[in-house]
């Protein structure tokens, strides 16, 4: 088993004492509910939180090891009270289809796509394909984007559609260029 299969399990509560009530309350709530997490170490604070809701949370714990997170109290939705667990941290929160997890998959792939493509860039001028005027910009701003993606996740505690798609129009452009010279 896994570091990460372990995580997951314990925050259904699988491997505590108390298992028959984390099991009895196994739908995750997703309409706002009453929340109190004290500040803790993360991990522990995604714990209370799954174990309180009924959702559980996937993350690595090396990944959330380093982090304390911020006492939180309301009627929250859980999306919501992971949000404000995870931001300032630099990881992000993932929600899809009742699935939550914390990661930075978002900003690695990013991270990755941009310093692949200004590699090549960097090629292309090198092998004399492009002229380093004509790049200078671009590769600026693909620098930029590895910048951004990162101060984002930190901020908000996501990257969202928008800053994906418009990193993708960067991406595009940097391509569409690369092409040219093929």
């Amino acid at each position: 088993m896994t570091s990460k299969q372990i995580v997951f399990l314990l925050t259904l509560g699988l491997f505590t004492t108390s298992s028959a009530t984390s099991v009895a309350q196994t739908a995750c709530q997703t309409t706002p509910t009453s929340v109190r997490v004290a500040a803790a170490p993360l991990a522990q604070a995604l714990t209370d939180l799954s174990r309180q809701t009924g959702c559980p949370v996937q993350y690595e714990q090396q990944l959330v090891q380093p982090f304390r997170s911020p006492a939180i109290a309301g009627r929250l939705t859980t999306a919501d009270a992971l949000l404000q667990l995870v931001k300032g941290t630099g990881l992000e929160v993932h929600t899809t289809n009742d699935k939550l997890s914390v990661s930075q998959a978002d900003q690695q792939a990013i991270s990755s796509k941009a310093a692949a493509l200004q590699t090549q860039v960097g090629q292309a001028v090198k092998a004399q394909k492009l002229p380093q005027h004509a790049t200078t910009a671009l590769y600026a701003e693909l620098g930029a984007v590895r910048t951004s993606v990162v101060t984002l996740a930190k901020q908000q505690g996501f990257v969202s559609a928008a800053e994906k798609a418009s990193y993708q129009r960067t991406f595009a452009k940097a391509e569409q260029l690369l092409a040219s010279v093929k």
